[in-house]
């Protein structure tokens, strides 16, 4: 079996394929502990895409390795594979989860297309019809947007929110939550006006830019459906 992993900054996402068919998935957020050894065996071969630091890269691997023992593979951006062109002049400076997320899409829908991947930062790409990356946006997503506002902030008091009522908020609560909204709002608002091509949704945030009005079709694993292709030398039908 291989073992696809999409390690984020604040989340760890995989699933464990043995042939045509996923026999295990799971996800593990910030601060929880990714339990490789009970997962199912054999385990050949483990792919990852990462945007992880050097020193946490070395750290998954270590664990990976003791665990396993197999050692992982780090599938990085690249400046031309799976038929997709990256717009970077200096590819590697591409986070991994963004280039394997648009490889992913271009695996499910012909480009032209928009990939947003909403995680910890909220990503916008570009892929023309010639399959080359246009460029992008990074926004701050919601888990970077509340440490901006609470990092280093004593005297206000976050508890957290479910929502939010269109109204201006009267407690910091709703005043977070309002201002939240107001950003994904936006975000739908300029994507829904724009006419580059279909728009394809991934990330941890993802559901809540659906609730705020992006039009888009939402790929959960999206990611991990790129490294996979990645991985297999996978190639278009152009």
């Amino acid at each position: 079996m291989i073992l696809q992993i999409d390690a984020g900054n604040s989340r760890l996402k995989w699933r464990l394929r043995a042939g045509e068919e996923i026999v295990d998935r799971g996800v593990v957020s910030a601060g929880g502990v990714f339990d490789v050894a009970g997962l199912p065996r054999p385990i050949e071969r483990v792919v990852v895409s990462t945007v992880r630091s050097d020193a946490r890269r070395v750290e998954l691997a270590n664990q990976l390795r003791t665990s396993l023992g197999v050692s992982p593979e780090f599938h990085d951006t690249q400046a031309h594979q799976c038929g997709l062109r990256c717009g970077y002049a200096r590819p590697g400076d591409m986070g991994a989860d963004r280039w394997h997320a648009l490889v992913g899409a271009a695996a499910h829908q012909h480009p032209p297309l928009v990939v947003v991947d909403a995680g910890s930062a909220i990503t916008v790409d570009y892929l023309d019809a010639a399959y080359r990356h246009r460029g992008g946006y990074i926004l701050p997503g919601e888990r970077l947007h509340l440490n901006a506002l609470f990092g280093e902030t004593d005297r206000v008091r976050f508890q957290g929110g479910a929502g939010h009522s269109g109204r201006p908020g009267r407690s910091t609560n709703d005043c977070v939550m309002g201002g939240l909204h107001w950003l994904r709002e936006a975000l739908a608002d300029r994507l829904n006006a724009e006419s580059f091509g279909a728009v394809l949704v991934t990330g941890g945030d993802a559901e809540a830019l659906l609730a705020a009005g992006l039009q888009a079709r939402w790929y959960p694993e999206l990611v991990l459906d790129g490294l996979e292709r990645v991985d297999i030398g996978w190639e278009p039908d152009i």
